[in-house]
């Protein structure tokens, strides 16, 4: 069976929730994961393996947002290049000072899979991504970063050479750099 994963809603009314319905702007042929709330909850990223065009036939996953319209949302459109590639992207969190952050396989990393960087501009646009480095980045497997609104700490899983995935943290040190994770 090749189950999509979708993202679902539900609404609170007059206190109690209602039955949660599959999210406008995700669609049951993808995989569609990994929703984040853009600050003031205009804005939601996510992760999708839907094509970003028609020539794009690569099966991966990349990150795509959607504007609230009205009571609805917009036409889901995926970030632009170099933020996606042929490679995967996944999971996207933001600071209150506009730094996102996410990771990828893209080649040039340290591991398998990487954190990466980037800043979101005033009018929208986003600087090139940037890898976090080490010693949060190491030769495994770093996915899946959460960064506090106030950027001095990041969650994130690692998975490890025996296949097991932990959950880890790092934290801002006094001199402005990162701790090395800790389980």
């Amino acid at each position: 069976i090749d189950e999509k994963e979708n993202m679902y809603c539900s609404k609170r009314v007059n206190g109690v929730w209602q039955a949660p319905s599959l999210a406008p702007f995700s669609v049951p042929e993808y995989h569609d994961v990994d929703p984040f709330f853009a600050r003031g909850g205009d804005r939601i990223y996510f992760v999708s393996s839907r094509p970003i065009d028609a020539e794009d036939t690569d099966y991966d996953y990349n990150i795509w947002f959607a504007d609230r319209a009205g009571k609805g949302w917009g036409t889901p459109q995926p970030l632009p290049a170099p933020f996606n590639t042929d490679h995967q992207e996944y999971f996207f969190s933001i600071s209150e000072h506009g730094k996102a952050f996410f990771a990828s396989n893209r080649p040039g990393g340290l591991g398998s899979f990487d954190i990466y960087q980037l800043s979101i501009l005033e009018d929208g646009s986003l600087t090139d991504p940037v890898n976090f480095s080490a010693p949060v980045n190491t030769a495994g497997y770093e996915f899946d970063p959460y960064i506090s609104p106030n950027e001095q700490f990041m969650l994130f899983s690692i998975y490890d050479q025996s296949g097991t995935c932990d959950l880890f943290f790092s934290y801002r040190t006094k001199t402005g750099g990162w701790s090395k994770a800790i389980n």
